[in-house]
């Protein structure tokens, strides 16, 4: 890849980080596993003041138990940190944003929402393999406009 020019993140645990280059080149990564991983993964990026960084914007849902919140939420605030010591600028998109932005009607139901949006990815980047891990990050990438 050359140099990167944008970044997008779907920021859960078992979320993943898609990069596109100033060739256009897209790749994908599974989300780091540790805080530390997080960390040095934006550091080895060794970005410049031109990059830029769009993340999902998502809150807590009231069935998620408090575990999966807190750690959620420490996953987020790694993130943010993580931008934010390599210079990355960061703007946020809510999901209703970007899934509107992908042009087709939505399937209310989670599970139909996830492989629609996945085989949309897998049509968009046919050289990426598009799985559930990594296709709302590919879709963040391909809806911004930043």
């Amino acid at each position: 890849m050359g140099e990167i020019m944008k970044i997008a993140i779907d920021p859960g645990w078992s979320g993943s980080i898609a990069l596109v280059d100033d060739q256009f080149n897209v790749s994908v990564d599974k989300m780091p596993e540790t805080i530390f991983d997080i960390i040095n993964y934006f550091k080895e990026l060794d970005c410049n003041e031109n990059v830029v960084c769009i993340m999902e914007k998502v809150g807590a849902m009231p069935r998620d138990g408090r575990k999966a919140l807190w750690r959620f939420s420490e996953n987020v605030t790694t993130l943010k940190c993580a931008l934010y010591m390599a210079r990355i600028s960061t703007a946020e998109v809510t999901p209703r944003v970007w899934q509107g932005k992908l042009g087709v009607v939505m399937p209310k139901e989670k599970k139909d929402r996830k492989n629609k949006i996945k085989a949309l990815m897998q049509q968009k980047y046919p050289h990426i393999k598009v799985v559930l891990w990594n296709a709302d990050s590919l879709a963040i990438l391909a809806t911004s406009t930043v």
